[in-house]
């Protein structure tokens, strides 16, 4: 793009505008509430109020809000007092069904999902509830509760499970029991097949899980809860290495697991996961809860979750390894939903109870924010969650991960990024984040994962020195198997004691000591614990110690019971490659991340505007790609402006470069580069500039300073752009040294000049950049603010100065036809008040031409034109009464007295030439006339009645015209000779508006014009062919025109026009051919075809002129303007069709063309006729 074309855009197409006020972008906000004008917050009984306290304690003194203690841990009154439910939101849960008919659930139009498709491997639920598949097997689960398992169908029995996490995140608020947490999202649910102590370890089936939870997704679910199920008993995680194992365990099975599936789900359709730690008090989360731990892609699309209780402690599975992706939510004693009946309720505890009061969060958050994906709203839930925990504030804790979720503060934006973050905010949205947003915890983790990175050779080394001695195999005595019998019962009698549902703590007691007391019991027991660690301490399913030892003899039981220390030092042995494989994946995975993966990266995106109001200090890089992102409160980040995006700064920022934006700079800002066709402008204050080839600086919104506190550096290309006014203009202050390269001066008008203008503004002297440390350097040039005004430089020590003057380009010299020569000289001569001075300010060529042409006047001598063309249509009119045949009757003696009626239409358009613009025309009208026989000779009257219009081409300048016409004519036949002639009279009014608009000039002007047309004209024809069905005739005629306006004045501002009495005369001949064509249906019905074809000649001139002068300066501005050319030469084309209706009616429809180079019309007529 040329330099001048620059500025022109940034003066054209920006403009400047004033900023916004804090005040009016404080109420900008999406939030439902907001579109409730003067209501903007909603109580718990669904009125809407002024009052946020008064909302606030509507809620949180509900009894169906206070149900659920953890709606107030969370602050989720703050949430439903700005009228948040989750309405529109898809969450989704896979658990152990739910009770559809349940009263928290009957009216929510919950989604129970079907979970067909069949098993891939061998595996079993591992529940005490029997059920078991084989490969290829086929499984059809409702996502219902279901109270009996069907285990030849492979439906599994369900517990409550399902349906107290189904509560929790989305049980209806009607008053009664307790609420969800997104009371108003839209939930569907898949049934896991199972209850609470089924076991997620590799026994479960990738087939199935995969159906399921992509069941969920596919419904349109944005987050999935998944609290069911238990981990084996084997699995520990209260160290690093102990979940490792348990993670090379479920790995090491040789197949893809159901935690495959969930991930792969994940990834295919972007869904969140949200996963409860685990009950056991470990260090670390479960394998699910802490996968991303293995696997680093997945991370963004899973949330971890612990339990706090009422007093804020936690006894359960801590963040451990997983805390970046961990939340600690209520968990202890949650009141929900129970399969007791519909309106019974119960209490459960356990991080499953913690993880849907997350994802309820997540519904009401995407309500919030319906412009973000669920990555950036995963962000906002974790990073402005409420600190717990010995870390500092900020940074995620090893139990408490980022801490309790607060609603309060997630209605305020993000307060940390966590990577690339986006917000899509759409056009038409405006949103305000008051949060202020760093990056500690990225930077903190990159430390974390440097240590990380450091420390492993050596434990790497350790972890494979640390192998376990194994003992010699020992065979059993005769009395241990002996003793295995009793064992079997004893040990089946303690898992039993361990049911929850029968729990009695004086059997437990009872089982647990004949247990430990029996020497085959205690062998038992301590095999048992191999596999199932700390069983006796927990809660354990139906039947769990029957299933383990059956199918095993006493002597094989005996064996395995003596040798369990060997057995378990080989596996753990056995397993420490596969725990350093999965560590050493982890460690390539961080030694693969670059410096940009520990850098956020803040990304605005869409046509929306969104305010950042906290002081923010992350440092990696923000980019406006599009729409507005204005800093009220600071950053510290470099920013970039792209094409399409728009920065405004009312606070601080940090490095700025616009680069095919805008930047509105009116605070304080670091260094800014603007190039490449960007725009600077504000009023604020920045540390440097530097203006490079394509960028603008505008200084100010209208006229202002930019205030640089170092350089200002201008080089080759670059466009500094002035706006000035009568006392002022733009300016540049540098507390540094201005160095000028090169780039482009560019001069406007400030809004407020443009009244007077350019005019007011010549000889004075502007100082447009001030540099305290000195001026080193030229602009290359100035673009004039006018193509009739140059700006001329004055360099000084410490300043550039800017003075206009007048060029020696006269207004004439640029005009495009003869009408706008005339027209620019008389402006010129005369100094018109308010239009001399916009013409003046005509930046280019075609801002000048646009003046004349919309100043010109010259509808008015097209009104004449057009007048005196349309003239043909009534003298058509007269002569079609003459025609030869019917000449030829009336020397027959066969033609009485009669009467004629006509309809007519007609369009013109009128080529504009050197010397004037086009126009084109319309009208229609009718015509009534009677003719008949006098002494041989057709003599007749015709009066009429039109009305139509004249528009401009290439401009809004157009008339209603009204026209009331009078004619005689009469005919008659000598031998083969015809004579016709006739003459009208007719009067014309014509109500005329031009919309003026050019430069800021908006007039509206109006004129009556009235006038006259009269014409005189004959012809004469020979009848070369006159026969009983076929007539020809050649012929010739003349005819004269003269029209006639009377003088006006145009109502109107500065531009209004007066014109003076005008008087056009034109002359035509016309040579042509005419014929008829009669057949006849029966002796009353006949039909008569005609044509015609002609040439018409013009003589003489054809083109109308009207004086005309400005109404503000009658004298001195009087200019010509004349209408376009009429064609020279013409071809006319007849054609009409006559039809008679009995002895003495007929009807007919007629068309006729005019065509020449520059002009074209076409009219078309009806006709009726009659005989007296």
């Amino acid at each position: 793009m040329s330099k001048s074309s620059d500025a022109q855009r940034h003066f054209r197409c920006y403009g400047k505008r004033h900023s916004l006020s804090v005040a009016l972008l404080c109420a900008c906000g999406i939030l439902p509430s907001a579109a409730v004008l003067g209501q903007p917050y909603m109580r718990y009984d669904g009125s809407r109020t002024t009052d946020l306290s008064g909302a606030l304690s509507s809620w949180t003194d509900a009894a169906e809000f206070t149900s659920d203690w953890g709606l107030g841990a969370m602050k989720a009154q703050h949430a439903y007092a700005r009228g948040l439910s989750g309405a529109g939101v898809r969450l989704g849960a896979v658990d152990s069904g739910f009770l559809a008919s349940h009263q928290e659930f009957a009216t929510r139009g919950v989604r129970a999902l079907q979970v067909k498709g069949r098993y891939r491997d061998v595996g079993s639920q591992l529940d005490g509830g029997g059920m078991s598949w084989r490969a290829g097997e086929a499984f059809d689960v409702p996502g219902v509760h279901q109270p009996q398992a069907d285990l030849a169908r492979h439906v599994g029995k369900n517990d409550n499970h399902g349906n107290h996490v189904s509560g929790t995140i989305a049980a209806a608020r009607n008053g009664v029991g307790m609420m969800g947490v997104a009371f108003g999202s839209r939930y569907a649910i898949a049934n896991s097949n199972g209850t609470d102590a089924s076991r997620y370890g590799s026994n479960m089936d990738y087939n199935y899980f995969h159906a399921a939870y992509d069941a969920v997704a596919a419904s349109g679910a944005r987050a999935i809860n998944s609290s069911w199920g238990s981990p084996a008993d084997v699995d520990d995680y209260g160290s690093v290495q102990s979940f490792t194992e348990a993670y090379a365990r479920l790995e090491g099975a040789g197949k893809k697991t159901w935690l495959d599936a969930a991930a792969d789900v994940a990834q295919a359709h972007g869904v969140l996961h949200v996963w409860a730690n685990g009950n056991a008090g470990a260090a670390n989360p479960s394998v699910r809860a802490g996968l991303p731990y293995f696997r680093p892609e997945v991370e963004s699309k899973w949330i971890a979750v612990t339990t706090v209780d009422e007093q804020g402690g936690t006894h359960f599975n801590r963040c451990g390894v997983g805390k970046y992706w961990c939340l600690a939510a209520p968990g202890m004693r949650i009141n929900s939903a129970s399969l007791q009946g519909n309106d019974k309720y119960e209490i459960e505890s356990g991080t499953s109870m913690s993880a849907p009061h997350v994802t309820g969060a997540l519904g009401l958050l995407m309500e919030r924010y319906p412009y973000l994906d669920t990555e950036a709203v995963r962000t906002i839930l974790l990073s402005t969650a409420s600190h717990r925990g010995d870390s500092s504030a900020g940074l995620p804790d090893a139990t408490f991960g980022w801490g309790v979720p607060d609603l309060e503060r997630a209605l305020e934006g993000p307060a940390q990024l966590l990577g690339r973050f986006v917000a899509d905010v759409p056009a038409g949205v405006s949103d305000a984040w008051r949060n202020g947003v760093s990056d500690m915890a990225l930077k903190q983790r990159r430390v974390e994962e440097a240590a990380e990175l450091a420390a492993w050779p050596a434990e790497r080394e350790r972890l494979q020195a640390a192998v376990k001695p194994v003992p010699p195999l020992v065979a059993p005595t005769a009395e241990l198997v002996a003793g295995m019998a009793a064992g079997r019962k004893l040990l089946a009698a303690a898992t039993e004691s361990l049911v929850h549902e029968t729990f009695s703590y004086t059997r437990y007691m009872d089982a647990i000591t004949a247990l430990f007391a029996d020497p085959a019991g205690r062998a038992l027991a301590a095999l048992y614990g191999a596999a199932h660690p700390r069983w006796e301490t927990r809660y354990g399913p139906a039947g769990a110690g029957e299933a383990f030892v059956a199918g095993r003899t006493d002597a094989a039981l005996a064996s395995a019971a003596m040798n369990v220390k060997r057995d378990v030092a080989l596996a753990y042995n056995a397993g420490v490659p596969a725990m350093v494989e999965a560590r050493d994946a982890r460690i390539e995975a961080l030694r693969a991340k670059t410096a940009a993966d520990y850098e956020v990266r803040f990304i605005k995106r869409g046509a929306g505007m969104l305010a950042l109001q906290g002081d923010s200090g992350y440092t990696g890089p923000t980019i406006v790609d599009g729409g507005e992102l204005r800093i009220i409160g600071s950053i510290v980040s470099p920013t970039t402006v792209h094409a399409g995006g728009t920065l405004v700064v009312n606070g601080r920022s940090g490095d700025v470069a616009v680069s095919g934006g805008r930047a509105s700079l009116d605070g304080q800002s670091a260094a800014v580069v603007v190039a490449g066709g960007g725009l600077l402008e504000g009023d604020g204050t920045l540390a440097r500039l530097h203006a490079g080839a394509g960028g603008i600086v505008a200084p100010g919104h209208s006229i202002g300073t930019l205030h640089v506190s170092g350089d200002a550096v201008f080089t080759p290309g670059s466009v500094y752009a002035v706006e000035l006014a009568q006392d002022a203009s733009d300016r540049i202050e540098a507390g540094g040294q201005a160095s000028l390269s090169g780039g482009t001066l560019a001069l406007g008008l400030a809004s407020g000049a443009r009244g007077t203008g350019l005019a007011s503004l010549l000889g004075r002297r502007y100082a447009v950049l001030l540099a305290h440390a000195g001026v080193r350097g030229r602009f290359d040039g100035v673009q004039a603010p006018s193509v009739f005004v140059d700006g001329r430089l004055g360099y000084e020590a410490n300043r550039v100065t800017l003075a206009l003057a007048r060029n020696r380009t006269s207004f004439a010299s640029l005009a495009e036809t003869g009408n706008q020569r005339r027209l620019a000289a008389a402006i010129e001569t005369a100094g018109t008040p308010g239009v001399y001075e916009r013409v003046l300010d005509a930046r280019a060529r075609v801002d000048a031409v646009a003046a004349y042409r919309a100043l010109s006047g010259d509808i008015y001598p097209a009104l004449a034109s057009a007048a005196i063309e349309e003239s043909r249509l009534l003298r058509d009119a007269m002569a079609g009464r003459m025609d030869p045949a019917r000449l030829r009757s009336l020397r027959a003696g066969q033609q009485a007295a009669g009467g004629w009626g006509q309809w007519l239409g007609a369009h013109t358009y009128v080529r504009g030439d050197g010397e004037a613009d086009g126009y084109g025309s319309r009208t229609d009208g009718f015509l009534l006339g009677a003719d008949g026989d006098l002494h041989g000779t057709r003599v007749g009257v015709v009066a009429g009645y039109g009305r139509g219009s004249v528009h401009a081409a290439n401009r809004p300048a157009s008339a209603k015209v009204e026209a009331y016409d009078f004619g005689i004519y009469a005919g008659r036949q000598v031998g083969p000779w015809g004579w016709r002639a006739g003459a009208t009279y007719g009067a014309r009014h014509a109500d005329v508006r031009r919309a003026v608009r050019f430069a800021d000039l908006a007039d509206a002007s109006a004129a009556d014009v009235r006038g006259t047309v009269m014409q005189i004209f004959a012809q004469a024809g020979w009848r070369a062919v006159d026969t009983e069905r076929t007539l020809l005739e050649p012929y010739a005629g003349l005819a004269w025109v003269h029209a006639c306006e009377r003088g006006f004045v145009e109502s109107g501002g500065a531009s209004a026009l007066r014109g003076r009495r005008a008087s056009h005369l034109a002359a035509f001949a016309t040579v042509g051919l005419r014929g008829e064509v009669r057949l006849a249906f029966d002796a009353r019905r006949q039909l008569s075809v005609r044509g015609g074809l002609s040439w018409r000649h013009a003589l003489g001139d054809t083109a109308p002129r009207t004086t005309l002068a400005f109404a503000s300066t009658p004298t001195r501005s009087r200019f010509t303007v004349r209408s376009p050319t009429l064609a020279r030469d013409a071809a006319v084309v007849d054609l009409k069709a006559t039809l008679s209706i009995g002895a003495n009616a007929s009807a007919g429809l007629a068309y006729s063309a005019l065509l020449a180079g520059s002009t074209h019309s076409q009219a078309v007529h009806a006709e009726v006729a009659w005989r007296f």
